[in-house]
């Protein structure tokens, strides 16, 4: 009677180490998910930031483009000008 009580004691005690070592593989599962995981948001993290920089790098760019732009569009008006006085006086001298 006793020893049947004992082999029920360790029946018990080994169905508790199996529901313990299933725990801890979980645990261990989880952890290794979650590591992944925070891994994943600092790439996140890292592609957003070098898109950041790339949105940055472009916008001034981009401005300088449209300086650029400006003053070619003012030296365009300038040549423009002069190339009309230079007609007009050409004109002058050939009409008169």
């Amino acid at each position: 009677m006793q020893e049947e009580r004992f082999r029920a004691e360790l029946e018990r005690i080994d169905a508790a180490f199996t529901r313990l070592d299933n725990l801890l593989s979980s645990v261990v599962t989880i952890s290794e998910k979650y590591v992944e995981c925070n891994r994943s948001v600092a790439l996140q993290k890292k592609a957003v930031y070098r898109v950041n920089e790339d949105r940055s790098r472009l916008a001034n760019q981009l401005e300088c483009e449209q300086v650029r732009a400006n003053c070619l569009k003012e030296t365009n008006r300038a040549v423009a000008k002069r190339l009309l006085r230079a007609m007009e006086s050409i004109r002058a001298i050939l009409g008169g």
